[in-house]
């Protein structure tokens, strides 16, 4: 290979001999190194802004994904241990056996007997009668007016144990009438809003009386309290479901069952049967509920 000779830059790039050489030396683009450090520099400058740009937008998503996660985190630790106050509290439930509390209100009953507590006796099984009439019936939609009437009567029995001679009471219902079918706890709202409302608040007390009857293919049965009674306006908000007991001054659960048992009535047997009430104020209430004797079966009834 021949040796370039020694020599300043400008004698290497004289091309005075050769206008062709230098015409072509002229056309080439020349970058200084002054400039090819600065193309390095804005490229360096430019490569690290990407880059720090794309590190942030990892670590936004990285910090919003984890934001999530803490999120999901946080609500599942609640819902489990929502999970498991609601377990721990239906184990605790599950731990008192029903037969296991009727065992022990009879043994109160018997210790009782023992003990000559013939009323504390009394009221003891009543109780644990009102007791296994519900949880028997807590998945049964209908029952006889015979064990509704019963149930009511230790409901009254306990509460007279209670009142004494504030309370009277008397139920009579035709031999009958007693197998009609009717929707489980059907009379026994009347009675209890009777009790609170007619007779408890009157220091000299008052009367329930609870009749069944059969007309043909209707039975009517009757709630009856000589109390203050119910102003019309509020039966009608009762009935419908609008009463609201709270702003009376009254239990905010007030009124409710009584709804409650209307509407099952009408559904179980049309809108022609259901609750009638009749009331006087400063005389009394009249509860009339009217059951078809055959029960229309086939709605939801399970007997």
């Amino acid at each position: 290979m021949k040796k370039l000779p020694l020599g300043s830059v400008s004698e290497l790039t004289d091309f005075s001999g050769n206008p062709e050489l230098q015409k072509l030396y002229d056309q080439t683009l020349v970058t200084t190194l002054k400039q090819v450090h600065a193309a390095a520099d804005l490229l360096y400058t430019i490569a690290n802004y990407l880059v720090e740009k794309q590190m942030i937008h990892i670590m936004q998503e990285e910090l919003h994904d984890k934001n999530l996660e803490l999120m999901e985190e946080v609500k599942l630790r609640s819902e489990v241990e929502a999970a498991l106050k609601e377990a721990d509290l239906k184990a605790l439930q599950a731990q008192i056996n029903p037969h296991f509390l009727f065992n022990v209100l009879n043994t109160i009953g018997r210790l009782a007997l023992l003990e000559n507590a013939e009323k504390t006796q009394e009221m003891i099984y009543a109780f644990s009668d009102m007791m296994r009439y519900t949880l028997k019936k807590e998945n049964t939609n209908i029952v006889t007016l015979k064990e509704e009437v019963e149930h009511v009567r230790n409901y009254l029995s306990i509460q007279k144990m209670r009142l004494g001679e504030r309370l009277d009471y008397s139920i009579h219902i035709d031999e009958d009438a007693e197998e009609v079918m009717c929707p489980f706890m059907t009379i026994q709202p009347f009675v209890e809003n009777a009790i609170n409302h007619a007779i408890e608040p009157h220091a000299a007390g008052g009367k329930v009386m609870i009749t069944g009857e059969q007309d043909g293919d209707i039975v009517t049965v009757r709630i009856i309290d000589d109390g203050k009674g119910i102003a019309p306006e509020l039966i009608e908000k009762i009935l419908d479901g609008n009463y609201d007991p709270e702003a009376q001054g009254n239990d905010k659960n007030t009124g409710i069952g009584i709804n409650n048992a209307n509407k099952r009535l009408k559904y179980y047997y049309g809108p022609e049967f259901g609750i009638k009430i009749n009331s006087e104020v400063g005389k009394g209430t009249e509860v009339m509920i009217k059951i078809p004797r055959k029960a229309l079966l086939g709605r939801g009834l399970n007997v």
